[in-house]
């Protein structure tokens, strides 16, 4: 599986490039697969976040739909976080 529901998101302000391409507003990315993630060395659209816990934070801003996700993550324990980084790293 592609593990992506492929879909256009609003992720608001932080993650916001201005570009408008297609259906996509600067402030909308589609959902990219994470099938294939464990041989990445960057993540996100421009590789600027060097860890997937970092990738999830940065999710996090003004407006972005992906804000109730990244508090469900800050709500996990730590040993429920380290199991959700290993399971997505393992991809």
């Amino acid at each position: 599986p592609v593990f992506s529901d492929l879909l256009l998101h609003d992720m608001g302000d932080g993650l916001a490039d201005g570009v408008v391409d297609a259906d996509a507003s600067g402030r909308e990315w589609k959902t990219a697969p994470l099938m294939g993630l464990r041989f990445f060395d960057g993540y996100l659209h421009d590789g600027r976040a060097s860890s997937v816990e970092e990738a999830i934070e940065l999710h996090a801003s003004v407006g972005s739909e992906a804000n109730v996700s990244v508090d469900q993550f800050r709500a996990l324990s730590p040993d429920e976080r380290a199991s959700l980084i290993a399971y997505v790293e393992s991809l």
